[in-house]
C-alpha cells in the first residue's frame, strides 16, 4: 500500500505522480474508445443510450486532466511563453500531422480495396487537415487543446483565472456560433472544462477531494443528473460535465491507496500511452468493423456485445502496442508523435518508484 502526504489527495509521495489525474485520464481515454464504438448504425438502444452518458463527461473530463496538470506543471517550471507553445507544437500539432497523413494514406488505400470505410477521404483531404480534422472528427480535440494553451498563460494569477473561468462558463452559455474552422466552436465549448481544472489544482488547498463527503455527495450527484438526462430532463447536460470532474477526481483519489499495484500499474501505463491511443484507437476499431461487416454476420444484441468487447480491446490494446514497440522506440517517430523514448520514460518511472 502507498503513504500518501498530499493533503489534497492528489499527489503520491513515493511516485512523484499524480496518481488521481493518472487514474481519470485511463479511465477517460477507456470511455472514449467505448463511446466510439459503432457498427454502421447497427446499434442496440441500451448501447445507444450507454453511449449518450459517456458522451456526457467523457471529453470534459480529459480537458479537466489537462488543464490540472497544466497548472501542476507551469508551478514547477518557468518556461517563456514561446517556448511553452513551441513544446506543445511538437507535443501536439506535430502528432497531429502526422496521424492525420496516416489515417488519411489507410482509408485511402482501404478505399480502393473496396474495404468499408466510414468516412471517406479524397486527395484534397491531406490539405483540410491544415485547419480542419478532417482525417477524422475526433481529432477536433487537438485544436481545441493547442488554442486554450494560447491563451490560458495569458492568466498568469489564480485570480485572474478564475474570472477566465467564470468569463468561459458564461460565454459558452451564450448563442455565439463561432466557426467550426480551427475547431474555433469546440475550443468555446471545451474552454470551461479546461478551466475547470485550472481551477481545481489552483483552489487545491481548499478543496479536499480525498474527503468521504465530497466523494459521497460529488457520485451520488453525479449518478442522480445522469439518470435525470437518461429520463430526458432539459438542461440538465449542462450540470453533468462539472459534478463527473469532481466526482472521479474524488473517486481516483481515494483509489491511490486502495487498489492492488497491478491494477495501478495497468492504470498507468494506459495513461501514459492515452494520447496514442486517442490518436490511433479509431483506425484500429475501424479494421474491426470493416471485418465484421465484410463477414455479414446476423446481427443481434449479444453478438453486438462480443463485437464491441473485442472493438474496445483491440482499439486500446494495439495503440498501446504500437506506442511500446515501434512509436516509442526511435528518435524519429518519439518527434513525430511528441513522445518520450520508452526506454528513457522506463528508466525515469524507475527511478520514480525506487
Amino acid at each position: 500500500m502507498m503513504k500518501n502526504n498530499c493533503s489534497n489527495g492528489l499527489k503520491n509521495s513515493e511516485s512523484h505522480r499524480l496518481l488521481a489525474i493518472d487514474f481519470s485520464r485511463a479511465f477517460a481515454i477507456i470511455l472514449v474508445v467505448i463511446g466510439h464504438w459503432s457498427l454502421g448504425g447497427w446499434e442496440p438502444r441500451w448501447w445507444s443510450v450507454s453511449v449518450d452518458v459517456i458522451y456526457t463527461f467523457h471529453m470534459p473530463l480529459f480537458m479537466a486532466m489537462s488543464g490540472y496538470l497544466y497548472i501542476f506543471g507551469r508551478n514547477r517550471k518557468t518556461a517563456s511563453y514561446f517556448d511553452f507553445l513551441l513544446g506543445k507544437v511538437r507535443r501536439l500539432m506535430i502528432p497531429y500531422i502526422a496521424t492525420s497523413i496516416i489515417i488519411i494514406s489507410i482509408k485511402s488505400v482501404s478505399q480502393l480495396l473496396g474495404a468499408y470505410v466510414e468516412n471517406p477521404v479524397t486527395l484534397k483531404t491531406y490539405i483540410e487537415i491544415l485547419y480542419s480534422p478532417s482525417a477524422g472528427y475526433f481529432l477536433w480535440f487537438i485544436w481545441a487543446l493547442w488554442w486554450m494553451f494560447v491563451l490560458v498563460p495569458f492568466f498568469k494569477t489564480r485570480n485572474s483565472r478564475t474570472i477566465l473561468f467564470i468569463a468561459s462558463v458564461i460565454f459558452s452559455l451564450i448563442p455565439i456560433e463561432l466557426p467550426e474552422l480551427f475547431c474555433l466552436w469546440q475550443t468555446k465549448q471545451m474552454l470551461p472544462y479546461f478551466m475547470t481544472g485550472v481551477i481545481l489544482c489552483d483552489w487545491k488547498d481548499y478543496l479536499s477531494l480525498k474527503n468521504t463527503a465530497v466523494r459521497i455527495l460529488s457520485t451520488l450527484l453525479f449518478v442522480g443528473f445522469e439518470v435525470l438526462y437518461v429520463l430526458g430532463f432539459y438542461g440538465v447536460d449542462l450540470i453533468v460535465p462539472y459534478i463527473a470532474i469532481i466526482a472521479i477526481l474524488a473517486i481516483t483519489s481515494y483509489m491511490e491507496n486502495h487498489i492492488e499495484r497491478r491494477v495501478s500499474k495497468a492504470l498507468l501505463y494506459v495513461s501514459s500511452a492515452s494520447y496514442i491511443i486517442y490518436l490511433f484507437h479509431t483506425t484500429f476499431e475501424g479494421f474491426v468493423k470493416s471485418i465484421i461487416i465484410k463477414s455479414g454476420v446476423v446481427m443481434n444484441d449479444w453478438i453486438f456485445l462480443a463485437c464491441a468487447i473485442v472493438g474496445v480491446i483491440v482499439g486500446v490494446w494495439m495503440p498501446l502496442l504500437l506506442y511500446r514497440f515501434v512509436l516509442g522506440r526511435w528518435k524519429v517517430t518519439s518527434f513525430l508523435f511528441g513522445l518520450k523514448l520508452v526506454e528513457n520514460q522506463r528508466r525515469k518511472e524507475d527511478r520514480e518508484n525506487n
